[in-house]
């Protein structure tokens, strides 16, 4: 993506961002969503990880946090993105399926079409906290082994 298309929609009021950032001040990477209001879904713009810092847990981290603020402080339980090649592994990693079940008029004609993109949605679970999940699988694993 360009850079001038990547700030103008990091920069859009209308798009809300939240980054990882170590000490001191280095931005390992970030995502981009515009949330659509009273359509409980959000489209994700933008999904970035330094290429030094990939394959380290950071998207993944990412991406729950992202899940758990936005069910915490909006109506959104569905993400909407169009993935690239390169980015589709990731996605379904994060729980992504190409199956789209938001009916399309909820969507279409909200959402910026790439083309050569693949339309993926993530639908949340409403009681479950994304940043605690992988703690969560590790004690059923742990209680499973046990028996």
């Amino acid at each position: 993506m360009p850079k001038d298309y990547i700030a103008r929609l990091v920069y859009d009021r209308t798009h809300l961002s939240i980054a990882i950032v170590k000490k001191p001040l280095e931005v390992v990477g970030g995502i981009t969503y515009r949330p659509f209001k009273g359509r409980q879904f959000a489209e994700i713009v933008f999904c970035a990880i330094s290429s030094d810092q990939q394959v380290k847990g950071y998207g993944a981290h990412l991406m729950s946090h992202l899940k758990d603020y936005v069910k915490a402080t909006s109506d959104v339980m569905h993400f909407l993105t169009y993935a690239d090649n390169y980015a589709i592994g990731y996605f379904k990693k994060q729980g992504f399926t190409k199956e789209i079940t938001l009916p399309r008029s909820v969507w279409m004609g909200y959402i910026k079409d790439y083309e050569g993109g693949t339309i993926m949605q993530c639908s949340m679970l409403p009681r479950i906290r994304y940043l605690e999940m992988g703690r969560m699988l590790l004690k059923q694993k742990e209680c499973v082994q046990a028996k």
